[in-house]
């Protein structure tokens, strides 16, 4: 996911802040909420990473992640729990 992420001093205090950006959603989660996370393919993690690339370029790689990539399926309440971890977050509901 892109995100941004600054250290500041407040006095002699370090502070350590990010955020996670968001983007108008894809056909798949248009259904759940007005906006989704920017995902940023594997190919393009040097480029959203480097100092040296430019703001338009920047800009072109937050767009909605094709919705032809992702899929969306009930899940149990485990996932709610934001101390669990693992492949049980991702199983699919039982019918």
């Amino acid at each position: 996911m892109a995100g941004l992420w600054e250290c500041w001093k407040d006095g002699t205090t370090k502070i350590f802040t990010c955020c996670s950006i968001t983007t108008e959603p894809n056909d798949v989660l248009r259904p759940f909420h007005d906006r989704m996370p920017v995902i940023v393919r594997p190919e393009n993690f040097t480029e959203w990473l480097a100092a040296e690339t430019s703001e338009k370029r920047l800009r072109e790689l937050l767009k909605p992640y094709p919705a032809s990539e992702m899929e969306a399926f009930p899940v149990s309440g485990h996932v709610s729990k934001v101390t669990n971890e693992g492949p049980k977050c991702l199983e699919p509901l039982a019918a």
